[in-house]
């Protein structure tokens, strides 16, 4: 009889598929239900008795993730997701990025100081200057005036890249909803390619191509999205396959990923670069590890986003393009506000704590990572001025900072968060229900000690010192995994690429703003108080550190008082303008 029953179900189910495509979801859970043995109707829970999640407060069913979603279960190993399929190439990736930041900004400067003495030498005929040897020792370089016109290109570069990272990081978020994670991960490979193709003939040919090509490069990159948008969507990845207590671990190996090829990247680079005596050597590699990414993400990776889950985000965005007007349809496409939305939601089950909650921790996120963005050249070059590092030099302190970057990610983090948290922190036992008083201890931690780095950084007077002060830096990594993580988990699953993809929108901001104002401090301050930058890093810190006091735990979309009985999705601002606490 049971399976009479399961039969007719089906069939009742496959005859409505084709009558009305829209209501696949509900008719899912109506099959799932069937085989369970449960009641069959529209609340009943995608996984049945053996997988229904609960929210903890609410008491209604939260989305499932795909790791539990039925359309992986029974599939083979390379056709389930999970995050080690993004976390080793990922890994990849950020060594060969790693591996040319310190060569492509010595590549910059040597190029930039050639330029600057050949300029002199053609204004002064008796000037002379011993030649630039790129990649090698130019103590001849190491005057302010270079520093600033490093600062001053590597601002620019920012700029090219960062302001079309802007526009696309949410429109990209958004579209990895509707069409998949992979597609865009490889998409973010494409401008990272043609970047490298144009730095290796500059670095090959720097008499006869422009260092100013380097600019055409950085737009290329920002026009994929840039490494911002592939860190969103990777992240969106992982948070599709893990439960949500479990994703601030899970997240700390992503950022692990990042800044242990920052790590390990250069000393490859240096050994590379030493071994073929040639600069050029590592941006090759780097060229062969982004074209092998592409092609990896795109044709191997499994998919994290279930299809109907796919074509339920379509539908919704369609809907939504088509209620805006034609007229109106690039302007709410492109439009910052709209990307933005997602930290304001609006109708039943938002509430003014779950927006005040959103912005705040948006606003800590972009802070922190605009100080961390704005930091990153304004380091490079004041070593080199200040306490006169050469390339290895700045090589080696880059892998030891982020060693000790690495070590609190992937072995504090996780550790803390057992200690913490306990052995037990399933999703079957906890769904979407915000940030807790552990994460935002973490949060205030990490930032501390960031404070106390940059203070540092601001009042040493040795490089040893100068480099303890940026190990004790490194320990603030715990923030950037806990803040992402308790963001997914003010919201539904489904929204994940959007809210993920606003982030990366207030990141490209971060890298806009931040370099312009700290390279900007530097370049003026650098002939009579370098160390000013640093001070000014400080207080950025300590904005951060103040918003962070203000974020409530335990605060999150109710689902349960948002779902549209004819689609199942949540209500969106347009459609309802009723306010809930």
């Amino acid at each position: 009889m049971e399976n009479e029953e399961v039969m007719e179900t089906e069939a009742r189910v496959l005859q409505q598929t084709t009558d009305n495509p829209r209501n696949i979801d509900v008719q899912a859970s109506q099959v799932v239900s069937a085989f369970a043995g449960e009641p069959v109707n529209e609340e009943s829970a995608l996984l049945g008795a053996t997988g229904k999640r609960k929210d903890s407060q609410s008491g209604s069913p939260s989305p499932p993730n795909a790791w539990y979603d039925p359309q992986f279960e029974g599939l083979p190993w390379y056709r389930r997701p999970g995050i080690y399929w993004i976390i080793l190439p990922f890994f990849a990736v950020t060594l060969a990025f790693g591996g040319i930041i310190v060569t492509k900004l010595t590549l910059i400067e040597d190029l930039l100081c050639e330029k600057y003495f050949s300029s002199k030498a053609v204004v002064d005929p008796t000037f002379t200057f011993m030649p630039i040897v790129f990649g090698g020792e130019n103590k001849q370089c190491d005057i302010p005036e270079v520093s600033s016109l490093t600062a001053e290109f590597t601002l620019v570069t920012q700029l090219l890249s960062g302001i079309p990272c802007a526009i696309l990081a949410p429109i990209l978020g958004a579209y990895s909803d509707r069409r998949g994670r992979t597609k865009v991960l490889a998409l973010t490979s494409v401008g990272s390619i043609l970047s490298e193709i144009i730095t290796v003939l500059v670095a090959r040919n720097p008499h006869m191509v422009s260092v100013y090509w380097l600019l055409l490069g950085s737009f290329f990159e920002g026009l994929t999205g840039s490494y911002i948008v592939g860190m969103a969507v990777a992240n969106a990845y992982v948070s599709d396959c893990t439960p949500p207590p479990k994703r601030a671990r899970a997240m700390s190996y992503v950022y692990g990923c990042l800044f242990g090829g920052i790590a390990i990247g250069p000393i490859i680079s240096a050994k590379l670069v030493e071994l073929t005596r040639n600069i050029v050597a590592p941006f090759y590699l780097t060229l062969g590890v982004h074209s092998l990414y592409f092609l990896f993400t795109l044709f191997v990776v499994p998919e994290s986003i279930p299809h109907k889950r796919q074509l339920a985000a379509r539908e919704g965005w369609k809907e939504s393009m088509l209620a805006a007007g034609p007229l109106k349809q690039w302007q709410r496409f492109l439009s910052l506000p709209k990307a933005l939305s997602i930290l304001w939601p609006q109708g039943p089950g938002s509430s003014p704590l779950l927006r005040r909650n959103l912005v705040l921790l948006a606003a800590v996120d972009a802070v922190c990572f605009g100080v961390a963005m704005g930091a990153i050249t304004v380091i490079l070059v004041y070593t080199r001025q200040v306490f006169g590092w050469d390339h290895s030099t700045t090589q080696y302190y880059v892998s030891i900072v982020n060693i000790c970057r690495v070590t609190v990610l992937l072995l504090g983090l996780p550790a803390l968060n057992r200690f913490f948290r306990g052995k037990s922190m399933s999703d079957r036992e906890q769904g979407h229900t915000g940030a807790d008083n552990v994460d935002l201890g973490f949060i205030r931690a990490g930032i501390l000690f960031d404070l106390l780095g940059f203070i540092g950084f601001a009042t040493a007077t040795h490089g040893n010192v100068f480099t303890v002060a940026g190990a004790v830096t490194a320990a603030g990594g715990i923030v950037g995994p806990t803040l992402a993580s308790a963001m997914t988990r003010h919201l539904p699953a489904h929204l994940t690429g959007q809210l993920l993809g606003a982030i990366g929108l207030l990141h490209a901001l971060a890298r806009i703003i931040a370099p312009a104002v700290f390279n900007s401090i530097f370049a003026a301050t650098t002939k009579t108080f370098p160390q000013t930058v640093f001070v000014c890093l400080a207080c950025a810190f300590g904005v951060g550190a103040g918003l962070s006091w203000f974020i409530k735990p335990n605060v999150y979309y109710d689902e349960s008082l948002s779902m549209d009985e004819d689609r199942g999705r949540p209500s969106s601002a347009s459609e309802t303008e009723q306010d809930t606490i």
